[in-house]
């Protein structure tokens, strides 16, 4: 629903039909809501989201640390994020974006993984100058902290940053030329892929350019 000339407010719930016969913990569920304002130069919203037993924080660990096959062990994530823009004018807007996300699974086996936590940023700009249009971004997820079960856990170097840049140029109002250049900055542990192309070894960084002509029919 839309209320108080601006706000306007979603909720969703999701379930698996499927239960985990191997864990016996039930379908999968998640809730989602959210919260905006959307008036004049300026944008706010704030959105929360819940997984039940979706196993996120360990799904992708080491076999020795998952929980997800494991009987009566059950996991609740969450994240919130918040993001403002603001227009400064039709042709330039500026954006930031923050997130908190939580892994938590009540594993009782000594090794496996219990919780992660960690917050991300992005500060985006986009303008247009006539025929021209330019974009700025920088992306930026903390290394964050982490326990397992009667072990120590260590997030050092986890942490990872981008840096993108990109232009535009409208050759008519259906065509245009672009290009962005993009740098990707690792952590000594982390695998952030700055695209689709494939992943990352621990610690690697990389660097993209793309370049392309684009034509609507």
């Amino acid at each position: 629903p839309e209320f108080l000339g601006g706000f306007e407010t979603a909720v969703q719930v999701a379930t698996q039909e499927d239960p985990n016969a191997a864990t016996g913990i039930g379908p999968r569920k998640t809730y989602s809501l959210g919260l905006k304002y959307d008036k004049g130069p300026w944008y706010f919203a704030i959105a929360h989201e819940i997984h039940d037993n979706w196993f996120g924080g360990s799904i992708n660990s080491p076999a020795a640390m998952r929980n997800n096959a494991q009987v009566g062990v059950t996991s609740k994530d969450n994240a919130t994020q918040f993001t403002v823009e603001w227009r400064m004018n039709k042709d330039q807007k500026f954006e930031f974006d923050v997130i908190k996300k939580n892994y938590k699974e009540n594993a009782n086996v000594t090794g496996r993984f219990a919780s992660y936590s960690n917050m991300a940023y992005l500060l985006a700009y986009e303008g247009r100058f006539g025929p021209w249009r330019a974009t700025a971004q920088y992306v930026r997820s903390e290394a964050g902290t982490c326990s397992r079960v009667n072990a120590a856990c260590v997030t050092d170097g986890l942490e990872g940053s981008k840096v993108l840049v990109g232009g535009a140029y409208y050759l008519s109002r259906r065509t245009y030329v672009f290009g962005t250049i993009g740098q990707m900055t690792n952590g000594k542990s982390a695998r952030f892929a700055a695209n689709d192309f494939g992943a990352v070894n621990p610690g690697e960084d990389s660097r993209n350019l793309i370049a392309g002509l684009a034509h609507r029919f």
